[in-house]
């Protein structure tokens, strides 16, 4: 085992990307079914706008009037049922496959993890090893989340505002596609400015993960040997730290 964990570095992207692979048709019908949820629910808004334009028409026949209101409250009808059905199927596909590949990610770190020399178990705390994984697993539910809820509901949102908005004033979409490029590129370049920062928070969350699992696991030790103050300190020193980071980090808008 030590032998295939020399074979290639895989970055934790590429690592997600090889265990979802193996739910292909799953993530490929998610995202579909979550893009048309967007969808409908993008055209829903536009066809409200269509309902109440037309109740304020005043220069046509009533008659007419009715027979649009009618059409657009069918067609509102059909989006909205469209947009449930869709997120439904998807969200129940989703909960299906996510802990599937959560599962396989465990499974994954844990073979690495004991392909390890000994020295390396005498180097590392267990707490830390077991916080690793972890945050592993949970970082790719919350990437797969990021992704279905805002990813493609924003590019949704901006392709189809590009579209309408192109109907009535083409400079105007293209401010919008400016816009979008513009806000892209910024949370790019401030991701990778506070990405040091978020290692850092990961890294004092491993630690006090670590000390804490240290302290329960030695319990009968460090009360034989009249060490629970000084543990209790340790747990509080790393703890505050923690806490500090945390702070800083919220305050950055850094999720999680």
């Amino acid at each position: 085992m030590r032998m295939s964990m020399k074979k290639k570095k895989i970055t934790i992207l590429g690592l997600f990307w090889e265990h979802s692979k193996r739910y292909r048709f799953q993530s490929v019908v998610i995202v579909l079914l979550f893009t048309a949820f967007n969808t409908c629910d993008l055209l829903n808004n536009w066809y409200y706008k269509k309902f109440f334009d037309l109740l304020g028409t005043a220069s046509i026949a009533r008659s007419t009037v009715a027979e649009g209101l009618i059409a657009t409250l069918m067609v509102i009808a059909a989006l909205y049922a469209g947009r449930t059905i869709t997120r439904f199927v998807g969200e129940r596909m989703d909960s299906v496959m996510t802990p599937k590949v959560m599962v396989n990610l465990s499974l994954d770190a844990y073979q690495k993890i004991m392909g390890h020399s000994y020295q390396f178990f005498a180097n590392n705390f267990s707490g830390s090893l077991v916080r690793k994984i972890q945050r592993l697993y949970e970082s790719f539910n919350k990437i797969w989340d990021t992704v279905l809820y805002n990813g493609i509901g924003l590019v949704v949102a901006v392709i189809g505002s590009v579209i309408l908005l192109s109907f009535r004033s083409r400079s105007l979409s293209g401010i919008v596609v400016a816009w979008f490029v513009a806000v892209v590129i910024f949370n790019y370049f401030f991701s990778k400015a506070i990405a040091q920062k978020r290692k850092a928070r990961a890294a004092k969350d491993s630690e006090a993960t670590a000390v804490l699992s240290d302290s329960v696991t030695n319990a009968i030790n460090i009360k034989q040997f009249s060490g629970y103050r000084y543990e209790e300190g340790l747990v509080k020193k790393v703890s505050d730290e923690l806490a500090r980071l945390r702070t800083v980090t919220w305050n950055l808008a850094i999720d999680g």
